[in-house]
């Protein structure tokens, strides 16, 4: 079991070292970025997919756009998002 964790660790630095030195890197980054912001959203209490802040990211017409609340520390946070 021990042999196989190393393993399956070694193979993930490859990767991630691949990553890092490519073009693709500072694509990568955001994405860790977009992906991180959607979780926080999620465990304040909003319901959102991780899609849907990609969407706004990059830009695509999705089903919500995200807000910025005037007072981010107020218990309305959720109205951060609104449907169109």
């Amino acid at each position: 079991m021990a042999s196989a964790l190393e393993s399956a660790a070694a193979a993930i630095a490859r990767l991630d070292a691949r990553v890092s030195a490519s073009s693709v890197a500072s694509a990568w980054s955001l994405r860790a970025a977009w992906s991180g912001y959607a979780t926080a959203l999620q465990l304040q209490g909003v319901e959102i997919d991780e899609a849907e802040v990609f969407a706004w990211g990059t830009g695509v017409n999705g089903q919500r756009t995200l807000h910025p609340t005037p007072h981010a520390n107020s218990p309305d946070r959720q109205n951060s998002l609104h449907r169109r």
